[in-house]
């Protein structure tokens, strides 16, 4: 899985303006996401948080987020040693990661951001398992509220996911962000950031 996103990353694929990670790590289209994270993590009272899929750490830089330990972790070895080298500090770690199946250290969160609508239904499957070994007990993830159906692709291509729908079917969500995805003619307005118990969810 390195390999693919390594390339991609390499030929910036993803764009190669503020952010390496796409225009959705962009600071205009996170700033009221930013915000809303905040307030969630501090009405669960989640204290550490694992940013599975954290690219160039661009928009969660400027978060404010009320956490003791935040740890980034991303598959592409060169940009975590870059994120170490600018980034970390104390209570801010960074992670080289292979989510679907290095170990991944327990935190009370994971947040999955723009990450598994690149993965197959398998590496999906297997990403999803490891999470709930990690021992966390919750999951924000991305999920598409009015797609009616999955596409499987290859790891590295990307659509959009409703994880409600079939092969998943996961219960509702317990709490979510509306991402407000307002541009490229509202074709992703029903984007959301959605929460869910690790226990609920089946793989």
């Amino acid at each position: 899985m390195e390999e693919v996103f390594a390339d991609i990353y390499r030929r910036r694929v993803w764009g190669d303006g503020e952010s390496r990670s796409g225009p959705g790590s962009g600071l205009a289209r996170t700033a009221e996401i930013r915000a809303d994270l905040a307030a969630l993590l501090a009405t669960l009272g989640v204290r550490s948080m694992l940013d599975a899929g954290c690219g160039d750490f661009h928009w969660m830089q400027a978060a404010d987020l009320p956490l003791d330990l935040y740890i980034g972790a991303d598959v592409v070895g060169d940009l975590v040693e870059e994120c170490r080298q600018r980034h970390a500090s104390r209570g801010r770690r960074f992670m080289h990661l292979d989510i679907t199946r290095d170990w991944l250290p327990r935190v009370d969160l994971i947040l999955c951001r723009d990450v598994l609508p690149h993965l197959s239904f398998a590496d999906i499957a297997r990403a999803v398992d490891n999470f709930k070994r990690s021992g966390a007990t919750w999951l924000l993830t991305n999920t598409f509220v009015d797609r009616p159906r999955n596409d499987d692709i290859p790891t590295g291509a990307w659509r959009s996911l409703n994880f409600l729908q079939p092969p998943f079917s996961w219960p509702a969500a317990a709490g979510e962000i509306d991402e407000r995805c307002h541009h490229t003619g509202g074709a992703y307005a029903d984007k959301r950031l959605a929460l869910w118990p690790l226990a609920a969810l089946n793989v």
